[in-house]
């Protein structure tokens, strides 16, 4: 499985953890059903959806935003790291 997820590129970056379950329970109910193991991917497919049902509502994910600023003077990062902390929930350096 994740050596089928290594030749896969993604063009943009999965920021929900649910998504990234959603790939993988897709991976691994094609290997199983191009494999024959159809009453296995049934099994998988249902016991994996009752876990999400269960889990879908206690995972909690923000909306990221990612903010690129280029400047030329490095007089500026401050004031722009205090305007920045001020309207931003967490901030990364």
């Amino acid at each position: 499985m994740v050596g089928a997820l290594s030749i896969v590129r993604f063009r943009t970056p999965i920021k929900d953890p649910m998504d990234i379950v959603y790939i993988f329970w897709a991976i691994v109910a094609g290997i199983l059903c191009g494999a024959g193991f159809i009453p296995l991917a049934i099994i998988g497919s249902i016991l994996i959806g009752l876990v999400l049902i269960i889990f879908i509502n206690r995972i909690t994910v923000g909306n990221p935003y990612l903010l690129v600023v280029r400047y030329n003077e490095t007089s500026i990062e401050n004031s722009l790291e205090h305007v920045i902390s001020g309207h931003a929930k967490k901030t990364f350096p």
